[in-house]
């Protein structure tokens, strides 16, 4: 099967992460897409599509001042890495494509012609994206097979944005889930899914680190399950469900307290 990989920048560690784990099950990514656009590009396109007040809440939601959540993400993709035995994990994506021979492009967006262009001449049959970009109807078709993405709830109870936080505020399990993009947001065919529980001495901050390394894992897992049957494994994702939205601060401060508790109280057992 032939794979390609698109990352939303060249020092994403959960992309670097995906690309390494792959490297060693001998899955090499036949090209990588580099869809890096700037803030200020992306907070105008947000602008567009949804509003001054969408592109303020989206730049507060991902605004970490004391780096707790970027800390957290390292030091659990470090030790997921080091179990796992993977090499150069958090290096430059460009560097190791440049070492591997990998084709690598940096393009001004997924949906970019020259993006939609290098995918389509790589004859793949699978991209997987750790990019969280919408695609159109151009990338969508560059894949035989389709392209994968990530999300960190389950499908399809849980689409749109801040999923994970939007999870345990309304009681319900969180979790993974690896499915199909496709025209419709979160909607596309569900390859494999898996719950993640609260452990104690869990915050937000490292739910959101932990569900990265499951998302490193459920992505290998969905390739193998696709190369062994590419039609079998997959069961509809666009049953019902409903879609959020960035979730306001002080819900979120909410949702902190609640995740806090259950694993204060996970730990007291």
């Amino acid at each position: 099967m032939k794979l390609g990989l698109i990352v939303p920048s060249d020092d994403n560690p959960y992309a670097s992460t995906l690309l390494a784990a792959l490297l060693a099950a001998g899955d090499r990514p036949a090209g990588v897409l580099c869809s890096h656009r700037s803030a200020l590009s992306r907070a105008i396109a947000c602008a567009r599509t949804q509003g001054i007040g969408a592109m303020l809440r989206r730049i507060r939601s991902r605004y970490d001042p004391t780096g707790t959540v970027k800390d957290e993400v390292r030091r659990c993709l470090a030790r997921f890495a080091s179990d796992q035995k993977l090499a150069n994990w958090n290096r430059r994506i460009s560097a190791t494509c440049r070492q591997l021979g990998i084709p690598y492009l940096r393009a001004a967006g997924v949906n970019d012609p020259a993006a939609v262009a290098f995918a389509q001449g790589l004859d793949l049959d699978l991209l997987l994206s750790t990019a969280g970009d919408i695609y159109r109807a151009g990338m969508l078709a560059a894949p035989q097979i389709g392209i994968l993405n990530a999300h960190m709830a389950l499908l399809p109870e849980f689409r749109g944005m801040n999923v994970l936080e939007w999870s345990v505020f309304c009681g319900r399990p969180i979790g993974v889930t690896v499915h199909f993009v496709a025209p419709k947001i979160d909607a596309g065919d569900i390859v494999v899914a898996r719950e993640l529980l609260i452990k104690p001495g869990d915050t937000l901050a490292t739910l959101r680190a932990r569900s990265l390394t499951l998302n490193v894992t459920l992505m290998l897992e969905a390739v193998r399950l696709l190369r062994a049957d590419a039609t079998g494994c997959r069961r509809p994702g666009d049953g019902p469900g409903r879609q959020y939205f960035v979730m306001h601060h002080r819900l979120r401060a909410i949702v902190e307290r609640r995740v806090q508790r259950l694993a204060g109280s996970y730990s007291a057992r």
